[in-house]
């Protein structure tokens, strides 16, 4: 404990948590998970602390103890937000399950649970990833997981440094661990009888009082609480993350409310709803902030590019115990002989203490890079991937390996010759009935717009890695037949005279596209996704990308499921302004909200008529001959700072 007696401890931890009232008071109180969303403006990176209902401090005051700190990006070049780390704990909402194999705190509550309970989920905490049948079966205890986490109360401190070792969020971090844990201490603040940890099978969980391994045996530098109050008292006086717009799959109430919190004596409540009217925006949002677009006026959405055959010729690759270098087949039994090289499949066991994929999810998760491996968006040669990153931010792309799966650009990827290509030798071809343990780092919680660039090859795999994504899916194609059996997927045909990785120029399309809305238009102007283009039968530009509804009406649609189509419809560009700006300002997709629409005319029984109407630009409130009113959110261009409500359909409606 370096040096520090239990009498120092004690009161350092009732300074620290003095210093929690005070975070507290600054952000309006704790935050519940089950209420929180990636539309809530949330700070780029931080430290959060979790505590537990039941769980009350004894010796250093009152109110819950803190039984959970953990931060994010604490490797170099990282890019990950502290949104991401925490979705990761919530697990998705349309399931109520979630992912403990990308959550070492699920991981750790789901094991406790086990034990407590007598159940029984032998493959539970096996692996980085498992197969579909072993995620299927862990789903009940998933959503008890997600039960149990997403009602503890927790606060964010934003420390918005740099990713590495050095990072202040890692000394916060760290330092707050090693103070809280009664690792062979003397035990205070001692959990109640019935804590859920005391089942955990970890001894740091059950000994350290925490939800917590790492850091639960070192000691701590009493001069961390300087800094830790110091970066509290720089959050300001109201740093409280609000949600612009809650709710998703279907509109909200205007008096709706969304939850108040305070500090009173030291302990958390929840004070009364303030309806949604009445919210001013946090200090975090631009005037006239909209949903879904970034400060520079681009949107926020997620990318996966397929990989490349070509990498940088420098690349770093993985070691065996002999220190031979090792190449990633698909098929190391018929690889050419090398001397030099050990020939393996990701997912082959190394030593018999794991295998590949473990042993490179552990070296991502340390803090050094001896192997002087790239991160994913840096393996390839190519000039797209950078070009991706470059506009649309190393969180936002993802690269799909034929090699790994679905991994993020900032995963440290090492040397592999893996590919769906036919035309490849036969020790690199991976098969479709090959089974391999698959990478897939997308958090399937988020509801960003997901573009895909890649070859037909690749659409399998992606289908398979993103069947759970929450978000809406464009897949451009290049193939003369649409793609078949893509889950949930809007098929764009890229129409191009390039045969050969034609993605890469369609990648170049839609970075040029995007960036031609945010350099030219306002805010209020820019679409709500990509430029889709309209549905047309006449011959297109090299480059040009179309819906291809020539020829065999049926094969033109979009397979989300059985029975279904897609269909495009022209506009004038002030109504879908309008609509793609009401959508937006409601966190729904534009096609979801035309299919609200749509449904609400057709279950009306009535013959109506449709006429567009350049008044609902104005925002002012039109009487309608209807019976037929939808209540919507509609975004003001006057007071471009505000949400109100309006009886204003971006359509109006006659009864004939």
């Amino acid at each position: 404990m370096n040096g520090i007696v239990q009498e120092d401890r004690l009161q350092h931890l009732k300074r620290f948590y003095l210093i929690m009232e005070e975070l507290a008071r600054r952000t309006q109180g704790p935050q519940i998970l089950s209420e929180c969303s990636g539309r809530m403006e949330w700070p780029r990176r931080g430290v959060y602390f979790f505590s537990e209902e039941g769980e009350k401090r004894t010796e250093t005051g009152t109110g819950l103890r803190v039984v959970r700190i953990g931060t994010h990006a604490l490797k170099a070049g990282s890019n990950t937000t502290i949104w991401n780390r925490l979705s990761q704990h919530k697990g998705p909402e349309k399931t109520g399950g979630g992912n403990h194999r990308g959550s070492i705190f699920r991981l750790l509550v789901g094991t406790a649970l086990i034990e407590r309970d007598g159940l029984e989920f032998p493959d539970w905490a096996k692996g980085s990833s498992a197969p579909k049948e072993i995620r299927q079966q862990e789903e009940p205890l998933e959503r008890l997981v997600s039960q149990h986490i997403r009602s503890m109360p927790f606060l964010c401190l934003k420390v918005d440094d740099d990713a590495g070792s050095e990072s202040l969020r890692g000394y916060i971090e760290r330092n707050s661990i090693a103070l809280l844990s009664n690792y062979n201490r003397e035990s205070t603040d001692a959990p109640s009888g019935g804590w859920l940890g005391y089942s955990c099978d970890r001894k740091r969980v059950r000994d350290s009082s925490l939800w917590n391994q790492r850091h639960v045996d070192e000691g701590y530098d009493p001069a961390f609480l300087d800094v830790f109050e110091r970066l509290v008292a720089e959050m300001g006086e109201s740093e409280k993350w609000l949600p612009i717009i809650e709710q998703r799959d279907k509109p909200r109430d205007i008096h709706d409310g969304l939850s108040n919190r305070d500090v009173v004596d030291g302990t958390f409540c929840i004070k009364e709803h303030i309806p949604v009217h009445t919210l001013e925006r946090s200090r975090h949002s631009s005037p006239g902030a909209i949903p879904g677009v970034l400060s520079d006026g681009s949107r926020k959405i997620k990318v996966v590019i397929q990989c490349a055959a070509t990498k940088q010729p420098d690349a770093g690759c993985m070691i065996d115990q002999n220190g031979k270098r090792v190449m990633f087949v698909a098929q190391p039994e018929r690889a050419p002989a090398n001397d030099e090289i050990i020939y393996a499949r990701p997912d082959d066991m190394v030593n018999g203490n794991g295998n590949w994929r473990q042993f490179l999810e552990e070296y991502n998760a340390q803090q050094a890079n001896p192997l002087n491996l790239y991160p994913a968006w840096q393996l390839y040669k190519h000039k797209a991937y950078k070009s991706l990153v470059d506009r649309f931010g190393i969180e936002n792309v993802y690269i799909l390996s034929a090699g790994w799966g679905l991994v993020r650009g900032d995963f440290l990827t090492p040397e592999y010759d893996i590919t769906f290509s036919p035309s490849a030798e036969s020790y690199k071809k991976r098969k479709a009935s090959d089974r391999y343990d698959d990478f897939s780092m997308l958090p399937k919680e988020c509801c960003e717009d997901l573009y895909f660039f890649g070859s037909k090859n690749y659409l399998p795999l992606f289908d398979l890695l993103t069947k759970d994504y929450a978000g809406e899916k464009f897949v451009f194609y290049n193939s003369s037949v649409p793609p078949e059996e893509m889950t949930g997927c809007e098929l764009i045909k890229y129409e191009t005279r390039t045969k050969t990785n034609w993605h890469y120029e369609c990648a170049k399309w839609f970075i040029e596209s995007e960036r031609s809305y945010s350099d030219s238009a306002t805010v209020r102007q820019r679409p709500a996704s990509a430029p889709k283009p309209c549905p047309t039968s006449a011959p297109t530009q090299k480059g040009r990308p179309v819906h291809n509804l020539s020829g065999n009406q049926e094969k033109a649609t979009n397979p989300i499921g059985k029975d279904t189509k897609t269909i495009g419809i022209n506009m004038k560009q002030e109504m879908a302004t309008e609509l793609e700006c009401r959508a937006r300002v409601m966190g729904l997709s534009t096609g979801a909200y035309c299919k609200i629409v749509f449904q609400q005319w057709l279950d009306s029984g009535g013959k109506l008529q449709l006429k567009e109407t350049s008044e609902t630009a104005t925002g002012e409130p039109v009487k309608l001959e209807s019976r037929m009113v939808e209540k919507v959110k509609s975004y003001d261009a006057r007071e471009n700072s505000r949400i109100r409500e309006d009886h204003v359909p971006w359509w109006m409606f006659w009864k004939r």
